[in-house]
């Protein structure tokens, strides 16, 4: 499965691309604006974060300080995952994202943020269910703590544009530094809470803090809709307005398939697309595998024969 697949239409996905790659060749700040920042022409440049193909089924975004040194153990990987960045920037397409993917899929295990700052397990995730950014995109010297220019033209220049892009459900921030510097500016709806890795906690109190914030993200996952049942036009509805794309006409199959990916990936079976398709007018029955093959075979729809998705008020 592509990274891709994950949005809904081809707009976003360029979307994606585009912030990733700009990103990556942001120039906003230099070594005048901060004296910490840490930037040259080898392995020290933005980095812009990580989307797992099964983020649009848990929608949770892990947001942490800004990216780390990377250690002599890791500093072989890290030049293969830098080049893979800057490969991204320039290249900017589709085939650039997915070599990038599997490049960070690979490596982001090594990082701190998976090994040791969130109970990915406890919360029954993996990597490919959740996305990943830092509040500044940029490392600094000796891992120093990110100054408050940095922080301002990051959050204005990347950190909501990632969020909006992203739309969220739940943002865990990976340290009190990262909740304190980017929570507020988090769009209305979206829910929110921190690993707190303060060095001044007993044992008990980070421990009480890991099972608030696990209990946290398993109660918001079991909030997801999982298999629509017949009849439940309620959960129909609410789809309905989380996609926003059932009442067109979906012209190009290709287009179509994209959609259907996006819309299983939120709970959507054969009782909802027999509701919503065109078939019910007449009366038959329609499921998603038989739409697929026929979308997969199909160049494009004849005239009056396309699928329709009706919008449900």
């Amino acid at each position: 499965m592509s990274p891709l697949c994950i949005w809904e239409n081809a707009v976003k996905q360029l979307e994606i691309i585009a912030s990733f790659s700009e990103v990556v060749s942001c120039t906003v700040c230099d070594t005048f604006t901060s004296s910490m920042l840490l930037r040259d022409d080898k392995e020290n440049i933005p980095q812009p974060g990580f989307i797992g193909v099964n983020y649009g089924k848990s929608r949770i975004l892990l947001v942490g300080q800004n990216p780390g040194v990377a250690p002599d153990s890791r500093r072989e990987r890290d030049k293969v995952y830098i080049q893979s960045l800057r490969s991204l920037a320039s290249k900017r397409d589709s085939q650039a994202y997915q070599d990038f993917y599997d490049v960070v899929i690979d490596f982001v295990p090594e990082w701190p943020v998976n090994r040791n700052y969130f109970p990915l397990e406890e919360c029954g995730l993996s990597l490919k269910d959740i996305a990943y950014c830092n509040v500044v995109r940029c490392r600094t010297l000796k891992n120093a703590t990110p100054s408050k220019t940095l922080v301002g033209n990051c959050t204005k220049n990347h950190f909501l544009r990632f969020v909006k892009a992203i739309d969220p459900k739940v943002v865990i921030f990976i340290g009190k530094w990262a909740h304190d510097n980017a929570a507020h500016l988090l769009p209305k709806g979206i829910i929110s809470s921190f690993m707190n890795r303060m060095r001044s906690l007993s044992n008990v109190e980070r421990q009480q803090n890991r099972a608030e914030v696990v209990g946290m993200v398993k109660s918001e996952m079991g909030k997801m809709p999982k298999r629509m049942q017949p009849g439940k036009m309620d959960a129909t509805r609410a789809l309905s307005r989380r996609c926003g794309t059932l009442s067109e006409y979906m012209k190009n199959p290709k287009d179509t398939l994209m959609l259907l990916d996006r819309l299983e990936s939120l709970g959507f079976d054969d009782n909802a697309f027999s509701v919503l398709h065109h078939f019910r007018e007449q009366g038959r029955e329609a499921k998603i595998a038989g739409h697929r093959s026929h979308c997969e075979k199909t160049g494009s729809f004849k005239e009056g024969k396309k699928m329709r998705l009706f919008k449900i008020a």
